[in-house]
């Protein structure tokens, strides 16, 4: 049981700077009655709580309790505490949920919708993004996205090299019409340099 003599005040800046450390140290916060679970869940906790160790083993928060599409579609045991900060709008959570989206729902579209809340402010929602939008033949909008990438976070260095099989698949090919990666991907850098 929480303290009653320590004020909601005092007890939302000690759970804020738990939380920012590390989201396991708020359970015992979460088991101490209803007070501590009200102030844990509170938006504002859970949107800059640092929940990588929970993200850094899947079978943790997604759904099935693994990361095996084909299991029991039960919830693991920190997916309820997961979808709380994604309410929130966690950065770490938001990420997260748009991999397995993309990955295990194979839901294009809610990936680009979770990931492009943080996009510009976020380096890996940026460029991950700028990949998946490629990767969906959604060249001009991927290079919108690693343009913001360089704007934003790190610029890229100039004088992209050709590849050395540009010549060959320009001859196969024709003009804008690239056979392998290499030369689809030197395509799409050179529009954001």
């Amino acid at each position: 049981m929480v303290n009653p003599t320590i004020s909601d005040d005092l007890l939302v800046k000690i759970a804020k700077k738990v939380a920012d450390k590390c989201w396991l140290d708020l359970k015992p916060l979460l088991r101490s009655g209803t007070r501590g679970r009200d102030i844990v869940y509170r938006p504002d906790i859970l949107k800059d709580a640092n929940i990588f160790s929970l993200c850094g083993v899947p079978d943790h928060f997604q759904v099935g309790g693994g990361h095996n599409p084909t299991g029991p579609q039960g919830e693991s045991r920190n997916r309820p505490f997961f979808k709380r900060c994604l309410l929130a709008n966690n950065p770490m959570a938001v990420y997260n949920e748009a991999i397995r989206v993309l990955i295990h729902e194979s839901d294009i579209n809610g990936a680009f919708k979770l990931m492009q809340r943080h996009a510009p402010v976020r380096a890996d929602a940026t460029i991950a993004c700028a990949i998946i939008f490629i990767c969906a033949g959604y060249d001009y909008m991927g290079g919108l996205f690693l343009q913001l990438y360089t704007r934003n976070h790190h610029p890229l260095d100039h004088g992209i090299k050709m590849p050395p099989c540009a010549y060959h698949c320009y001859m196969v090919s024709g003009a804008f019409k690239n056979v392998c990666n290499k030369c689809h991907l030197w395509s799409c850098a050179r529009r954001v340099s």
